[in-house]
C-alpha cells in the first residue's frame, strides 16, 4: 500500500538550496566557475526579473 507523505515548502526549499550549493561546490572545485561569477549572474537575473514584473 502506498503511503502519501506530506512535505513542507520549507523542506523543499532547504533541499533545493543544498542541491544548488552542492553543484556550485563541484563546479568551483573543478575550476569551471567561481562564486563571484554566480553572484554576478544572480544579480543580472534579479534585474531582468524585476523588469519583467513592471
Amino acid at each position: 500500500m502506498k503511503e502519501d507523505k506530506k512535505v513542507s515548502w520549507e523542506d523543499i526549499a532547504w533541499s533545493n538550496m543544498y542541491s544548488i550549493e552542492a553543484l556550485m561546490n563541484i563546479l568551483e572545485d573543478k575550476g569551471l566557475i567561481t562564486k563571484q561569477e554566480v553572484l554576478g549572474e544572480l544579480q543580472k537575473l534579479k534585474v531582468e526579473h524585476h523588469k519583467d514584473m513592471n
